[in-house]
């Protein structure tokens, strides 16, 4: 019987999500792999979809929405992650009905960072913890373990995409715990998988074994 099947990829920015992510997918190429491409819905689907992922996943939803409703979307930032949440909630909706099975480079894991991050409630634990739980399964979450220096100098060299800002330098090992603290809390629910370039062939050979499961 065919069924849903997610993994996301989390880590620090240009610790190689969208590296790794394509590598899986070229070892999968015959198999017909979903990721999170914004393009393939139009926009009526994509409201069409949002509400019903707001219907069905109603207290993510309105965590989301109070963390928004308290930014300043004269922000760029700002905008850009409500962007994230209004595609990728909509996607999701596509892709549970259409029974794919979806590999995102990043994801409402990930885009946990910047909520929390953006939560002044001084029980971070605690809403780590119910945000998580919120949100919809995840079947194979993928940690990217990378070091500081590379990442930064990988952003540093990037002609386009994310580039640390000397204020997120400064917080990146503060970032980096809450990353931990959201695969340890994701852990409760999903497969983790760690990958590193040190042991890059055996984690990889784990991934794909994990994600060919799918298939039996």
């Amino acid at each position: 019987m065919k069924r849903n099947f997610y993994v996301e990829f989390i880590g620090m920015p240009a610790s190689g999500k969208s590296y790794y992510c394509k590598k899986i997918k070229k070892i999968f190429q015959k198999k017909k792999i979903a990721t999170n491409d914004y393009n393939i819905l139009s926009k009526p689907k994509k409201i069409f979809f949002l509400i019903f992922f707001i219907l069905k996943y109603t207290t993510y939803s309105i965590k989301i929405f109070n963390t928004f409703l308290n930014l300043d979307f004269s922000q760029r930032e700002v905008r850009k992650h409500f962007y994230y949440f209004i595609n990728e909630a909509s996607l999701r909706i596509y892709h549970e009905l259409n029974k794919n099975l979806v590999i995102n480079s990043e994801g409402f894991r990930y885009r946990s960072l910047f909520n929390i991050i953006c939560h002044t409630n001084k029980k971070k634990k605690r809403y780590i913890s119910q945000l998580i739980n919120s949100q919809p399964k995840v079947h194979l979450l993928i940690i990217i373990k990378s070091k500081k220096k590379i990442n930064l100098e990988r952003s540093k060299n990037r002609k386009k995409g994310y580039k640390y800002s000397n204020q997120e330098q400064k917080m990146y090992e503060k970032n980096e715990k809450i990353i931990m603290q959201i695969c340890e809390e994701s852990s409760k629910k999903s497969s983790i998988i760690n990958i590193t370039k040190k042991n890059e062939k055996k984690d990889l050979k784990k991934i794909v074994n994990e994600i060919k499961k799918f298939y039996e």
